[in-house]
């Protein structure tokens, strides 16, 4: 086998198509702490190394993210090359709010023609970097914290309609989603906001629209639930967690993305501080753990801080595994995972093989690999092995 190939084990006797469409997620520099009682965040930024942060029930480190694009074709046993080019922000790796640069990306999502958009957090901005570009285009936001409607205040996660070219952001600080169309050929873009409503919305982090039932998901990292949100109504529905920061199977524990089988409306949720992946059948009072949930580690079958999920045609799940600074795939029934980006031992560090802080990722229609790469203050793009399909 080449050395800069890596094929994960598969353990896959189901070869149904039960997902449709990719997803991806981001990451970010930031730690978020909340104290009992507050119902205030308090935001700080720091140096990103895997050693700086630790995660408990009170301390969050906020990955969030969102969607998809349309796969025709099955590869049930894929593999990435694992040195990767830097597509998004600096190539040394220095943070900065020129548009060459980033500052803490948390999400991406990517469109047809391959550009991607990335919520830059930390510089309060959603920017588009086309195919092969050098430098950014600033698509919503100023640079600045706030609650303007061309104002953002820590963007999360995203979600892109691509049928309706709109864009979907989590506004975390604000407490707000807001929605942008891409149509539109004056920049930066004016939001609309679809949920406002801060008695429901504590910090929303991830969000994703189910194009076929009409319905938008909203992951709210603070009280540790998943609201569903009807075309005609403002009002949320609990769909998973909500039950208290726990361990329980009943519970969640600082989630910081889900993914949407929008056939069966499964959702799946990276329940960060339980160092789990779990999924929410409809209707269901309580989840079921399919990866995970031995502890926080290095080891192929623990994550330490899962912060990012998608889940392929096969059934195979895809981990942002934050603190370990890799990305896991978890064949459908198996009991440990593959690296398939990053150091399967959990070293950080800027080569192009190594990353540092991964919170989401995405996959674009050939099944090529973006990484949110937070740490280092760039996208990675890893290409797919197209003699493994």
């Amino acid at each position: 086998m080449d050395s800069s190939t890596v094929k994960p084990s598969t353990n896959n006797t189901d070869q149904s198509t039960s997902v449709v469409a990719s997803t991806t997620r981001t990451a970010q520099t930031t730690i978020i702490t909340t104290t009992a009682g507050s119902t205030t965040p308090t935001t700080t930024t720091t140096p990103f190394t895997t050693k700086d942060i630790a995660v408990t029930s009170q301390t969050t480190v906020t990955t969030l993210t969102t969607i998809t694009s349309a796969r025709t074709s099955i590869c049930y046993t894929p593999s990435w090359n694992t040195t990767g080019t830097t597509v998004a922000g600096s190539f040394s790796g220095d943070l900065g709010s020129s548009l060459s640069q980033l500052n803490a990306p948390f999400d991406l999502v990517i469109d047809s023609s391959f550009s991607i958009y990335i919520s830059d957090r930390i510089n309060h901005r959603i920017v588009k970097w086309q195919q092969n570009a050098t430098t950014g285009q600033l698509i919503a936001g100023d640079g600045t914290a706030g609650n303007l409607s061309s104002q953002f205040n820590q963007p999360a996660g995203l979600y892109l309609d691509q049928i309706n070219q709109i864009l979907y952001v989590a506004d975390s600080a604000n407490r707000r989603i807001q929605k942008f169309s891409l149509n539109s050929t004056m920049f930066p873009l004016n939001g609309t906001t679809v949920i406002g409503n801060t008695s429901q919305l504590t910090y929303p982090l991830a969000v994703y629209f189910d194009t076929i039932n009409q319905y938008l998901y909203v992951l709210d990292v603070y009280t540790s639930s998943i609201l569903l949100f009807t075309s005609n109504s403002n009002q949320g529905i609990v769909v998973a967690g909500g039950n208290g920061n726990g361990s329980l199977l009943s519970q969640l524990n600082n989630p910081f993305d889900l993914f949407i089988d929008q056939n069966s409306s499964t959702i799946y949720v990276a329940d960060t501080s339980n160092y789990r992946v779990v999924k929410w059948l409809k209707n269901a009072t309580i989840g079921v753990l399919v990866a995970g949930g031995y502890g926080p580690g290095t080891n192929a079958s623990q994550f330490s801080n899962p912060t990012g999920v998608i889940v392929d045609q096969n059934g195979t799940i895809y981990i942002a595994d934050q603190l370990n600074s890799r990305v896991q795939q978890w064949p459908i029934n198996a009991t440990q995972a593959g690296t398939i980006a990053g150091s399967s031992n959990g070293t950080y560090g800027s080569t192009s093989s190594l990353l540092n802080g991964v919170y989401h990722f995405q996959f674009d229609v050939n099944m090529n690999l973006y990484v949110v790469d937070s740490g280092n203050n760039r996208i990675q793009k890893f290409n797919v092995n197209n003699s493994s399909c």
